[in-house]
């Protein structure tokens, strides 16, 4: 099952690269991938991890997704990807985007989610940590949202979230530090 989530993820996130980089956007997800993997060793969450962003990035369905991997893989996958309302600009349903998505951790406390979800911010903010450290607060202009403040906002309640059931873990120290070296100075 994790062999053939990687395998789709090359097809389908294929040419795609990180916001404002030249980075493949594979990069993003084998980084995610590595750490779930240091969490879990269930494939379910595994594969989830590798297709965590596929349905929101790629043209790929929560059908296709659930006649390949299965229901539980669908359900995780379903429940990370966010409702991009493409009918605005991004900038416009950034706030209501962060808020839909901590509302449904929040009311589907599952330990396997949060691993996913951890796995996607640390990833993203061992990202930002190494890029402020080389361009400072120019950072933030790649963002959708260009307030560090609100960016804040939307790391630290994730890990108020996370905290219930992965407190006590490496990944979830990891995130906190990167969470106070870039916005809780």
């Amino acid at each position: 099952m994790i062999e053939k989530a990687r395998a789709l993820i090359y097809e389908r996130h294929s040419g795609q690269t990180r916001k404002g980089k030249k980075d493949p956007f594979t990069n993003h997800l084998e980084d995610v991938f590595e750490i779930a993997r240091s969490l879990t060793e269930n494939e379910i969450v595994l594969a989830s991890a590798y297709l965590h962003d596929i349905v929101e990035d790629t043209d790929t369905t929560i059908e296709e997704i659930r006649e390949m991997f299965g229901k539980e893989v669908a359900d995780f996958v379903a429940t990370e990807t966010e409702d991009k309302r493409a009918e605005f600009d991004p900038e416009e349903t950034w706030k209501i985007r962060k808020e839909e998505q901590l509302y449904h951790l929040k009311n589907n406390r599952n330990k396997d989610l949060y691993i996913i979800a951890l796995s996607d911010k640390l990833a993203n903010t061992n990202e930002m940590v190494k890029d402020y450290r080389e361009m400072g607060d120019k950072l933030w202009e790649r963002f959708n949202q260009k307030d560090p403040k609100e960016i804040a906002w939307y790391y630290n309640s994730m890990a108020d979230i996370f905290r219930l059931e992965l407190g006590d873990t490496k990944a979830f120290k990891e995130l906190k530090n990167n969470i106070d070296f870039l916005f809780n100075k």
